[in-house]
């Protein structure tokens, strides 16, 4: 389990050049110190998203991908 010392900080933005028309960053503390984080790349086209988590120690890739359910109906 993550320990956030600080105000976690969500942030989400629009790549300029990339293949992922979103980017969502969650930092457990100001970016600029120490921090963990996870950063979630999403293709809306594709329905698929790429997620790099660093709040166990290590980083870890995820690629996902959202079908028909009613969960990922609310959100394409």
């Amino acid at each position: 389990m993550v320990k956030v010392s600080d105000k976690p900080i969500i942030k989400a933005t629009i790549p300029n050049s990339s293949k992922y028309d979103t980017k969502i960053d969650v930092y457990t503390s100001d970016p600029k110190g120490s921090h963990e984080s996870i950063h979630i790349a999403v293709d809306s086209n594709s329905k698929s998203a790429h997620i790099i988590d660093t709040t166990n120690g290590s980083t870890e890739h995820t690629d996902v991908k959202c079908y028909l359910t009613s969960a990922c109906m609310k959100y394409f």
